[in-house]
């Protein structure tokens, strides 16, 4: 879509569920299809979405086994990037929930206020103006569905402590809050990843926050 040359401009950083990891098969979901791209086909050409969803992305952990999985280290050079920013969505967790991380649902939440105040930090070291700071809380982590249930055993219990953690940094933090497991469930299939419903809904209801704030 081309937006208008004065469109506000809005950076989604994430992971796989930004990114668009179809369920069991890994491949991409096209961008009408991801709910990045929903989103900004409902919004329209006053605002442009910019993708940073990245497979793997923890909070602020470092991954052995896979480079620059970090979200707190890799975040300025995405912010800096894309300045001017007027709104950021931030969607990270799910991956703190691997079992080889030993993270607790509090440690998870430590990550993503660090990430919260390091955005504040950047903008006021490079003259920017603060964009306004959506905070989505991860699905449910069913490890019960999901193909990797060693890589995530105990994600159930933790992945449903976040959003009451969540919302407590998002009043400390002033940010706007998603409880995204109200409306979202993962895909049966791995039950980790969105299918097309949980996109399509999603990008809908981001619209709708964007649009009235």
């Amino acid at each position: 879509m081309n937006t208008l040359p004065s469109a506000l401009r809005i950076m989604c950083y994430g992971d796989s569920n930004t990114w668009g990891y179809i369920p069991v098969k890994g491949t991409r979901y096209p961008f009408d299809k991801r709910w990045t791209g929903i989103f900004q086909n409902i919004i329209g050409i006053k605002y442009e979405v910019i993708e940073e969803g990245l497979n793997g992305r923890t909070t602020d952990l470092d991954d052995p086994s896979h480079e620059g999985m970090n979200g707190l280290s890799c975040l300025a050079p995405c912010l800096k990037s894309h300045f001017p920013i007027d709104y950021l969505i931030i969607m990270l967790g799910s991956n703190d929930l691997k079992n080889r991380f030993y993270r607790d649902a509090k440690s998870i939440a430590i990550g993503i206020r660090r990430i919260v105040q390091k955005v504040r930090d950047l903008c006021i070291a490079e003259g920017q103006s603060l964009p306004k700071i959506i905070l989505i809380n991860p699905p449910t982590v069913d490890e019960q569905m999901c193909n990797l249930a060693e890589t995530f055993k105990g994600a159930l219990k933790k992945s449903k402590m976040l959003p009451e953690l969540y919302a407590n940094i998002s009043v400390k933090e002033k940010c706007i809050l998603i409880d995204l497991q109200k409306f979202v469930k993962t895909s049966k299939h791995d039950g980790f990843h969105l299918d097309e419903k949980g996109h399509a809904t999603i990008g809908k209801m981001v619209s709708s926050v964007i649009l009235n704030n």
